[in-house]
């Protein structure tokens, strides 16, 4: 179960530093075929596989929170004594813009 917990934190960091939250959805959805498809293929939909899975499902968004933070205090770092942002670093991917 560690490595669920383990492996779900670090793609939610991963999205967290390159996505917007949107891109969580289909990880979610992907997590859920994956644990449902497992559980059917093993004979046993109970309590004991569903613990993982909402493990993994826990770590992936706190995962993603921690890299949205982590994104964020590095924006705040990469911007020019008169406020505008420097060029080292590529913007993020599917971010909003508003006029």
């Amino acid at each position: 179960m560690t490595l669920f917990v383990v492996t779900g934190a670090s793609i939610g960091v991963i999205l967290g530093t390159r996505f917007t939250v949107l891109a969580v959805i289909p990880a979610i959805a992907c997590v859920l075929a994956i644990a449902v498809t497992r559980a059917a293929i093993g004979g046993e939909i109970s309590a004991i596989s569903l613990a993982p899975m909402a493990a993994l499902l826990v770590s992936l968004q706190l995962g993603y929170l921690g890299g949205a933070l982590l994104s964020f205090s590095r924006e705040g770092r990469n911007t020019a004594h008169d406020g505008a942002p420097s060029e080292r670093r590529p913007p993020r991917v599917g971010a909003a813009r508003f006029p």
